[in-house]
């Protein structure tokens, strides 16, 4: 057992079978078809259950994509609530479908998104199939460390969507003033962030989709990891922050092998690779 199973308590084993992601996502789209018999409804299917989606379109034009990572994942963890899942899912395209003319986005609901580099050209694929002219427009994504990005969503309590250019440029804001509006956001969960551990390995966690990107406001947290050395952080998926010491060699390899398992087994996996908090920014460890 590596020493983060000993600081997170794995899921209770169960016999029941699970649907895998393309099952799932199959699934939902007949159901959703049995609901919206005239709605034109395909599935995208991705290599992760965070890169499957459910296209909608009904008989105006008004259109949903769907990524199915989120409530995947909650189904794995209660097979039993498939079917309160398809229905929460299905609600959440009837409002997306009903927003399309409503005012644009919100300034205190803008929230920063990390996501792999190879998550943006899927989308925009997944978007140009379902017949959207415009799908590399729909996103604002820049660079953030090696293989991650950063994206910026609107998170109403309704429905979350992802920022376009457009309406970033609406709302009067350009890269810099995007980025300290939606960290200022964020920083309004830092009271929310819990801090699992001891003895220099721990882990961060806060409301299982703005977990990586407390990393964000890492400096205003650090002071609550104590480790030897310089933090050696993983964040192999959307909810996992996993911390450790540069000094803690042997607690680094099984860092290094958690942070695999984790990108290998979650659909909102991010990275495999270990970061280091050095020179107050985030930069990639050395092998």
């Amino acid at each position: 057992m590596s020493f983060l199973s000993k600081i997170f308590s794995g899921k209770p084993a169960s016999d029941k079978q699970v649907l895998p992601p393309a099952g799932y996502a199959e699934r939902y789209a007949d159901y959703v078809r049995s609901r919206h018999p005239s709605y034109e409804v395909r599935v995208q299917h991705g290599d992760t259950a965070a890169m499957t989606s459910v296209h909608w379109k009904d008989e105006q034009g008004g259109s949903a994509n769907q990524f199915i990572g989120n409530c995947y994942s909650r189904y794995l963890l209660d097979p039993d609530s498939l079917d309160a899942l398809f229905e929460e899912q299905r609600m959440q395209a009837e409002t997306t479908l009903a927003s399309f003319d409503q005012p644009g986005p919100v300034l205190d609901m803008i929230m920063p998104v990390l996501k792999p580099v190879g998550w943006y050209q899927v989308a925009v694929n997944q978007l140009k199939q379902g017949d959207i002219s415009t799908a590399e427009s729909r996103f604002v994504v820049e660079p953030f460390v090696d293989e991650l990005v950063l994206t910026y969503v609107e998170d109403r309590p309704d429905q979350m969507s992802y920022l376009s250019p457009k309406q970033v440029g609406d709302l009067g804001l350009d890269q810099a003033s995007l980025f300290d509006v939606a960290r200022s956001n964020l920083r309004k969960l830092l009271p929310q962030l819990v801090i699992k551990g001891g003895g220099g390995r721990f882990a961060a966690r806060l409301d299982r989709n703005y977990d990586a990107s407390m990393i964000l406001l890492f400096d205003e947290w650090r002071d609550r990891v104590a480790v030897e050395g310089d933090p050696v952080i993983a964040l192999p998926a959307r909810d996992e922050v996993l911390i450790c010491g540069s000094a803690d060699t042997d607690t680094i390899s099984g860092l290094r092998q958690m942070a695999a398992e984790i990108v290998a087994g979650s659909p909102y996996s991010l990275s495999a690779r270990l970061f280091v908090w050095r020179e107050d920014r985030l930069q990639v460890l050395a092998a």
